[in-house]
């Protein structure tokens, strides 16, 4: 039971850090957009922007590692 809970829990997670990366993408394309920058390949963004994303990332990778742990056991 206590296991199934724990598999709830992190896919709960890795769906709420999917749309904290939507949220992301967006925000990005805003700044974009008021920055006249161009669409693409663009990187001079501010900087909260790229902790946010490494965190979204960073948060994601360990998730799929957790549910990977899990499986193997």
């Amino acid at each position: 039971m206590r296991a199934r809970i724990f598999d709830l829990i992190i896919l709960a997670l890795l769906i709420l850090n999917l749309f904290a990366t939507l949220n992301l993408w967006f925000e990005i394309e805003e700044v974009r957009s008021l920055l006249k920058l161009k669409p693409t390949f663009d990187f001079n963004l501010p900087f909260y922007l790229w902790v946010f994303g490494f965190l979204c990332l960073v948060s994601f990778l360990i998730l799929i590692g957790l549910r990977k742990k899990r499986k193997t056991n």
